[in-house]
C-alpha cells in the first residue's frame, strides 16, 4: 500500500496478529497442550479470515484518511471480535458439538489481536499516539 498513513510494517502485523486469537481463545478455557494444535489450526483459519474480510480493509481505509490510531484499531478490533461471536452464536445453533464463543470473549480476542497488530505494525510509534 502506497498511501502515506500505511504503516511501515503493516503487512508483517497483518500475518503474525491473528495467530494470538487461538492462543487467547486457549488461555481461556486452559485447554491441554494436545488441544493446541487442532485450537491453532481451527481458530487461525477463521482469525486470517476475519482479518482479510473485515480488519485489512478497515485499516486502510483508516490509513488511507491519516486516522489510524491505537483506540481507533482496538475499537475495530473488538467490533470486528463481537462479529465473529456473533457468527459462532448462530452458527452453532444445533450442532453436535458447539463450540461457544461468548460474545464477551471475541470483544477480548479482537483487542487483544488488534493490540498485537498495533504494536507490529509501527514499532517506533508511541503507545498512546
Amino acid at each position: 500500500m502506497a498511501f502515506s498513513g500505511w504503516p511501515r510494517h503493516g503487512i508483517r502485523a497483518s500475518l503474525i496478529a491473528p495467530l494470538a486469537a487461538p492462543l487467547i481463545f486457549w488461555l481461556r478455557y486452559l485447554a491441554a497442550v494436545d488441544g493446541l494444535p487442532a485450537i491453532l489450526a481451527f481458530g487461525s483459519v477463521i482469525a486470517y479470515g476475519a482479518m482479510l474480510t473485515m480488519g485489512l480493509p478497515a485499516l486502510a481505509l483508516l490509513a488511507l484518511f491519516n486516522a489510524l490510531t491505537l483506540f481507533r484499531t482496538l475499537a475495530l478490533g473488538i467490533v470486528a471480535g463481537l462479529a465473529v461471536a456473533h457468527v459462532f452464536q448462530v452458527g452453532q445453533q444445533g450442532a453436535l458439538f458447539p463450540v461457544m464463543l461468548p460474545y464477551w470473549l471475541g470483544a477480548v480476542i479482537g483487542a487483544g489481536c488488534a493490540a498485537l497488530w498495533w504494536r507490529l505494525a509501527s514499532p517506533e510509534r508511541s503507545v498512546g499516539a
